[in-house]
């Protein structure tokens, strides 16, 4: 499945999910799931076909890999911005937190990943939440000095 997605080849990636001995929710060792692999690529178009299908769904949406992060957190922290408004468009939630306390919104602060800002917020992802360890995600911004994080990250929070 995710080699047919990476090739771009939606119609073998379509007939695959339809097969009833794959299955697309189990993870791998580290808990990641497909769909998570899928985010932090970026293919938007083969997201939208796995959470349409019955054998993958929205049940996928809510699986955390080890660290507890979501498909969200992934395509967040890669400023995968259209993978991002497909997932949250499925019914991904954004204020998610890993097992450190992150939501999407610093994962997406930490890389300096500013296109999906906006989205996460307008989401409902809190622009002032804090880290287990009381970092909010303009303080992560600043911290791996992205300047540019830091002053979109201010100006959404006013």
């Amino acid at each position: 499945l995710e080699w047919a997605a990476i090739n771009n080849r939606l119609s073998t990636f379509s007939r695959l999910l339809e097969e009833p001995h794959i299955d697309v929710v189990q993870p791998d060792s580290y808990g990641v799931t497909l769909l998570h692999r899928l985010a932090a690529q970026g293919l938007a178009l083969f997201i939208s076909v796995l959470l349409a299908s019955e054998n993958g769904g929205l049940r996928l949406l809510i699986r955390r890999d080890c660290c507890g992060l979501t498909p969200l957190h992934f395509a967040a922290g890669r400023g995968m911005k259209e993978a991002l408004t497909v997932l949250i468009s499925h019914g991904a939630n954004p204020s998610a937190i890993d097992h450190h306390g992150n939501m999407p919104l610093h994962l997406a602060a930490v890389t300096g990943s500013l296109c999906v800002f906006s989205t996460l917020v307008y989401s409902g992802a809190s622009i002032n939440a804090e880290t287990r360890f009381g970092w909010t995600a303009a303080d992560q911004a600043s911290v791996t000095n992205h300047v540019a994080a830091v002053a979109k990250l201010v100006s959404l929070g006013s």
